[in-house]
């Protein structure tokens, strides 16, 4: 089976793009992969260095304005860029489809839906598109345009699918996972190692961006900041984004007095799990967030925003849940995680068994495999 990926970021290298990858790892031995990318960076390297066949395919400058930057506009705009570059330029794209003989097309975000929506009329091969959160499509126009956009859905979680009003009979929820060795496990010498720290770390992981919740985090970080003078906080992802967000966050912290360093983008994140001890995902809107999944498994206990796919994450685990949005709120929230891993330094560690049991990379290879043979013979 022959199976192209299509992924419309080249950077910031986010959870849609490692997921990706994780799939392209787990599906290899079942089909053959190529991906498509609309530029060079960390995706495409990534990718090459696992010996997959990638494809540079830049959109032109006008279609990557309207379909990928900032989502196709209802009205004359919309309309505009359609005659001139997003038709022609499917039509280009089916062409390469279409010789590379593939068995299933697969958008891996909504924006990729949306850049190759035209697809779904124009070729022979079943279209399917992973919508991976409850954003960042703007606008009522383009969500119904990703509604539009492709034969067949993968919803990674229910109120994804929920949000986008996505067809049921054509739609399939596949919870995230993540890679879990077999012989993972936390065990007493991590809770030792945290017993003996003087400092602790509390641990964000996501791109600096606005539905991240940063500025929610720091006002709520503020509030509690002098009841636990041992804690820092440490953000970790792309500050490049959103360079007046960073600046924002970073005039907060010293006004505010408390501790917060940006550490920018980092590929050792086993060692910021290590060297934390509380997780936090102040989120404004997510999927199914792996970079919660990613910190239970390695044993951190956590405390996230009410977002999409946290309650069914949490379900059973040592966490706790905040009202998104509400700094107040996540400040009662921090409190009580802080105060239960200054008593329990191994408070967290059970979570490693939640992710082994519900939410490996496995199951979701799996699921994901089942449905593409599928909607690849019903075509």
């Amino acid at each position: 089976m022959r199976l192209v990926f299509h992924e419309p970021y080249t950077e910031p290298f986010g959870g849609a793009q490692r997921g990706l990858l994780t799939l392209i790892d787990e599906v290899r031995d079942e089909a053959e992969v190529i991906l498509i990318v609309t530029g060079e960076g960390i995706v495409a390297d990534a990718a090459r260095r696992r010996g997959v066949r990638v494809i540079v395919d830049a959109p032109p400058s006008a279609l990557r304005h309207y379909g990928y930057a900032t989502g196709l506009r209802s009205g004359s705009g919309m309309w505009r860029a359609a005659s001139t570059v997003w038709l022609p330029y499917n039509l280009s794209f089916a062409k390469r489809i279409r010789g590379i003989g593939a068995d299933a097309l697969i958008c891996n975000t909504q924006r990729s839906a949306v850049l190759l929506a035209p697809q779904r009329w124009i070729l022979n091969t079943p279209v399917i598109a992973y919508v991976r959160s409850t954003g960042p499509v703007p606008g009522r126009a383009s969500r119904q345009l990703v509604r539009r956009s492709a034969d067949y859905y993968i919803a990674v979680s229910e109120e994804v699918g929920r949000t986008f009003a996505l067809p049921p009979t054509r739609t399939m929820v596949i919870e995230n996972g993540i890679p879990v060795p077999a012989d993972w496990s936390s065990d007493g010498a991590t809770g030792g190692a945290r017993a003996r720290r003087d400092g602790l770390v509390l641990l964000a992981v996501a791109n600096v961006v606005e539905h991240k919740g940063y500025r929610d985090l720091l006002a709520a970080y503020a509030r509690v900041a002098d009841l636990h003078p041992r804690w820092r906080l440490r953000i970790v992802g792309s500050t490049d984004v959103d360079p007046i967000l960073v600046k924002d966050l970073q005039r907060e912290a010293e006004e505010s007095d408390i501790p917060v360093q940006l550490a920018g983008f980092r590929t050792d994140m086993g060692a910021e799990y290590a060297g934390a001890d509380l997780f936090v995902l102040p989120s404004h809107e997510e999927g199914f967030p792996r970079s919660l999944l990613e910190a239970m498994l390695r044993g951190l206990p956590a405390v996230a925003t009410d977002v999409s796919g946290v309650a069914t994450i949490l379900k059973g685990a040592e966490g706790w849940i905040a009202r998104a949005r509400d700094s107040e709120d996540l400040a009662r929230a921090l409190h009580e995680a802080m105060c239960a891993r200054e008593r329990t330094p191994s408070l967290g560690l059970s979570n490693t068994e939640v992710v082994r049991a519900r939410f490996t990379a496995s199951r979701v290879a799996a699921q994901f495999m089942e449905c593409v043979r599928g909607w690849a013979n019903a075509s």
